[in-house]
């Protein structure tokens, strides 16, 4: 009878160990695009270190992230807010409320709403309590490990505006500012943080939610090449993913976050069009739920699911 009630204390000792077995980090790079809904968030993990970009819209990453961190581990190493988009930044509200944040990367572009200024006051708290707060510049390393990299590839810029001849381009070309019967306002995706990811021979591009105009920046500006893994800007939407722009990257992988039946109609058929047509894989959360990316820095294994 004793030994009977020794073995069932022993039962959860032996699902613990388990979980930690299970979650302990191997020596591959893990890029897990989050089943969010209509938004992003995407969690590149490798060893004990841990990068988010973007949380969604709401609650729902947080299911994602204790599925995918190490067991026990509450600490974000670094957070990205791409831009101020409710679907993007929503649910890193839970986030700041859930987890330890070593450094927070954002653009200078606030938007006057009610998830915005949430997601600024938990920042600035944050930020009071010793985490870095970063505006990156073009070009800056911001994460870097053996054989990895993630390398800012613009920030919000200036985008030319239709007095400006098709010939300028500057740095500072991905503004927040678009000139509009002359007033000034706020072009959100196009200033969107778009990080480049290099881990040994494989590369991932992250685009936030930029679109044709921004794409065609970053050609012009020379700062893109070919590229393994693609996570689709703008959730598929027509106004991004131009031909010019998948020509030249022409990703073997693309992702796309995004929700089932969403009425904005993403993806758009002709972004999915194209992405045939350069010979890309496709994979959408809307129809496998969450999709992981795993490479060894030589090949690169895809797992769907929960």
């Amino acid at each position: 009878m004793k030994r009977w009630w020794f073995a069932l204390l022993l039962i959860p000792s032996f699902i613990l160990v388990g979980l930690i077995i299970k979650r302990w980090p191997d020596q591959q790079l893990h890029v897990v695009v989050c089943d969010v809904g209509q938004g992003d968030g995407i969690l590149i993990s490798y060893g004990f270190q841990q990068v988010l970009i973007d949380g969604g819209r709401d609650e729902k990453i947080l299911a994602c992230l204790h599925n995918h961190l190490p067991f026990g581990d509450h600490t974000l190493e670094m957070v990205v807010a791409t831009h101020a988009d409710a679907d993007h930044i929503g649910g890193l509200v839970s986030v700041f409320k859930s987890f330890n944040v070593e450094e927070i990367i954002t653009t200078n572009q606030g938007k006057k709403t009610a998830d915005f200024a949430e997601f600024w006051r938990l920042v600035q708290a944050k930020e009071k309590r010793g985490t870095r707060v970063i505006q990156p510049r073009r070009g800056e390393v911001l994460w870097q490990r053996p054989q990895l990299w993630l390398e800012s590839l613009s920030t919000s810029g200036r985008i030319e505006s239709k007095n400006q001849s098709k010939k300028q381009f500057s740095e500072t070309i991905l503004s927040a500012h678009l000139a509009v019967n002359g007033e000034k306002t706020v072009d959100y995706n196009n200033g969107s943080i778009v990080l480049l990811l290099q881990f040994g021979r494989c590369s991932f591009l992250f685009t936030g939610d930029l679109e044709k105009e921004g794409e065609l920046s970053l050609l012009h500006q020379g700062l893109l090449r070919r590229i393994d893994v693609l996570k689709v800007g703008h959730h598929g939407s027509k106004s991004s993913s131009s031909q010019a722009f998948l020509a030249k990257i022409r990703p073997e992988i693309s992702l796309i976050s995004v929700g089932k039946n969403n009425h904005y109609g993403h993806p758009s058929p002709q972004v999915i069009a194209r992405l045939h047509q350069i010979g890309a894989q496709i994979y959408r959360t809307d129809l496998v739920s969450t999709i992981e990316v795993s490479s060894d820095g030589q090949q690169l294994f895809v797992k769907t699911g929960k």
